[in-house]
C-alpha cells in the first residue's frame, strides 16, 4: 500500500486533494493519505451547518466550516486530530477490515479498542474516530479520523446549533460521547500514531508531499469549488427557525442558505434575504 503523508494544513487544500488522488488514480491502486488540518468543523455532504455547528464560535476563533464530498456526520479538526483516508479498488472493498487494521495498528501503543455497528472505533465506550464513505464502480474511499490530543472543549463549543429549534430535512449527526488517546496513553503525539500506522500499512515507508507539491496545484480548482459559499452554505438542505425579541418572533424559512420568506407577527413578509457565510450573528 502506498502511503502518503499531506504536508497542507489547509483543510480545503487536503480534501481537494484527496478528491483529485481518487478521481486520477490507478484503480489496482492501493493508497493511504494522512494529514492534520488547522482546527476547522467539517460537515457531511447533505448536512445543515446551521444545525451542526455553532457558526458564532467558528468565527470567533478564527475557524473554518468544511463541506465534505461523502456523506456522515459532523466532526472537529486540529492539530492533535490525525486525518486518515483509504483508496483502494472497489473489488474486495471491506470498510470494517480498514477499520480493524486501524485497530490493530493502535494496539501496537497500548491502546486497546472496538468497532461498533456504525464503524466508528470506541475505546472504554468512547469514540474516538468516525468514518464516511465513496463508492464508484471501480474505486472506493474511505476516510476517517482520529482524536490523539485535540481540545474536546473547543469541539464541545463548536458542535452545537447555531439557533435553537431550526426545523428541517438533511442528514442531522448522532452525537456520541468522544475522547482522546492521550487520555488513554498519556504523552501520546499525533507523530506516534503516523509512524504506528506507516510501520503497519508500508513497512515504514512513506512519501510525503509538500504544500507546494505538484498535486495541491493541480487540484487547486477543488479547492475553489471546496471553499466557496455555494458549496458550503449553497448546498444546506431547507429549514426554518424562529428568531424571538421579548415575547414576540419572526419565523425565517431558508432554502440553499437564504432566507426566502418571514412570517412576523403571523404575517409573510415576500422578501429575498441573504445569509452571507459564517459570519451571521
Amino acid at each position: 500500500m502506498r502511503v502518503l503523508l499531506l504536508g497542507s494544513g489547509d483543510p480545503f487544500a487536503n480534501l481537494a486533494a484527496e478528491r483529485f488522488l481518487f478521481e486520477s488514480c490507478d484503480p489496482n491502486q492501493e493508497m493511504l493519505l494522512l494529514y492534520v488540518n488547522r482546527p476547522c468543523v467539517v460537515i457531511g455532504r447533505s448536512q445543515n451547518p446551521f444545525l451542526e455547528a455553532d457558526l458564532r464560535v467558528l468565527r470567533r476563533y478564527g475557524m473554518p466550516l468544511v463541506r465534505r464530498y461523502t456523506g456522515g456526520g459532523t466532526v472537529y479538526h486540529d492539530p492533535g486530530n490525525l486525518n486518515y483516508t483509504f483508496i483502494q479498488p472497489r473489488r474486495g472493498y471491506d470498510k470494517v477490515q480498514n477499520s480493524r487494521r486501524i485497530i490493530e495498528a493502535l494496539s501496537k501503543l497500548g491502546i486497546y479498542a472496538e468497532v461498533t455497528e456504525r464503524n466508528d472505533l470506541v475505546a472504554g465506550g468512547k469514540k474516538f474516530s468516525g468514518s464516511a464513505y465513496r463508492l464508484t464502480k471501480e474505486k472506493s474511499l474511505h476516510h476517517g479520523t482520529l482524536l490523539i490530543s485535540s481540545d474536546l472543549s473547543l469541539l464541545s463549543s463548536a458542535l452545537k446549533p447555531s439557533f435553537p429549534g431550526i426545523e428541517g430535512k438533511g442528514v442531522a449527526s448522532v452525537r456520541s460521547p468522544v475522547l482522546c488517546l492521550n487520555q488513554v496513553v498519556p504523552e501520546l503525539r499525533v507523530e506516534h500514531v503516523i509512524h504506528t500506522l506507516v510501520q503497519s500499512f508500508n513497512r515504514g515507508v512513506w512519501e510525503e508531499i509538500p504544500p507546494e507539491a505538484e498535486l495541491y496545484r493541480d487540484s487547486r480548482h477543488r479547492m475553489e469549488e471546496f471553499s466557496s459559499w455555494e458549496w458550503i452554505f449553497g448546498r444546506t438542505p431547507r429549514f426554518a427557525f424562529d428568531l424571538l425579541f421579548e415575547d414576540r418572533s419572526i419565523r425565517l424559512d431558508v432554502v440553499k442558505g437564504r432566507i426566502v420568506s418571514s412570517s412576523f407577527f403571523g404575517q409573510k413578509v415576500d422578501q429575498l434575504w441573504n445569509l452571507e457565510g459564517p459570519s451571521v450573528d
